[in-house]
């Protein structure tokens, strides 16, 4: 079946191009699906893909792709289906990123929503507002697993930590995940995957934002409590994408920079009047 697909689809599935009234809305042609979790390292994926000669889309998840199109017509696996019967290959891939600094990232990604305010703010204003509202929410899904289970396939449950990703294939579909903590050999786990020389392009950098001065610091002051490490422990993803020993380091380090939810009990922020 073939899809026609709107205008604000198009925008939504190809966000780097400017120039659509000069392209057939009624025939995307992509070939690889930046199906990435949200502050994993998915804007630096798909500006890579695009500079290396590959059409990419960017996407979270399907529901996040119909509330940008606003269509309840066309959903993210529509376009997914059309362009795996259009091409002879399709590569969807996703990135893991550990719980806590994607988690921070986020809440600095989207801070103008969630905290309107936060000019005002101190850096333990900050530090508590997330810990109190945000720590458990944000950023807890894999964007990959929805596509996954579209196809009735079996999620990951393993990742080859000597090639650095972990993969499926299914008829011409290659699904990947690879891990955002290895993005200093991305480039070699890129150019293996898609048997030819990738050139890394670094995107949606904290580093180039206004807020990068106010997140350096909250990083170096801020504290886990301490019962969000068995959060981390029992988190299934955690346990499949870091093998043993990065599992223990990763809980020592927070560990060592957590507190008792007592200690803050009595603390009371202006929050950011």
């Amino acid at each position: 079946m073939e899809y026609s697909l709107k205008l604000a689809t198009y925008k939504a599935i190809y966000p780097t191009l400017e120039n659509y009234d000069k392209i057939n809305i009624n025939d995307p042609n992509i070939n690889v699906f930046t199906y990435c979790s949200g502050k994993a390292g998915g804007s630096t994926l798909h500006t890579t893909f695009e500079s290396n000669g590959f059409n990419s889309a960017h996407v979270h998840s399907n529901k996040y792709f119909q509330s940008i199109t606003k269509t309840k017509d066309c959903t993210l696996f529509d376009v997914v289906d059309y362009c795996k019967n259009k091409n002879d290959k399709l590569y969807i891939i996703d990135s893991y990123r550990n719980p806590v600094e994607r988690k921070i990232s986020s809440f600095f990604e989207n801070i103008n929503a969630l905290v309107p305010n936060h000019v005002d703010c101190t850096v333990d204003d900050l530090i508590f507002i997330f810990n109190s509202y945000f720590l458990n929410v944000l950023e807890d899904y894999q964007s990959i697993n929805e596509i996954l289970q579209y196809y009735k396939l079996p999620l990951f449950n393993s990742f080859n930590h000597k090639k650095k990703y972990a993969s499926l294939t299914h008829e011409n579909i290659s699904f990947y995940k690879i891990r955002f903590s290895d993005i200093g050999q991305w480039k070699q786990i890129l150019t293996t995957i898609f048997k030819k020389n990738i050139v890394i392009q670094s995107a949606n950098l904290s580093k180039k934002k206004k807020i990068y001065k106010m997140y350096k610091k909250f990083k170096a002051k801020y504290t886990l409590p301490k019962d969000y490490l068995q959060v981390i422990q029992s988190d299934n993803d955690f346990k499949i994408f870091n093998n043993k020993k990065e599992q223990e380091d990763y809980l020592s380090y927070w560990s060592n920079k957590s507190h008792d939810v007592s200690l803050i009990d009595n603390y009371f922020p202006k929050l950011c009047k």
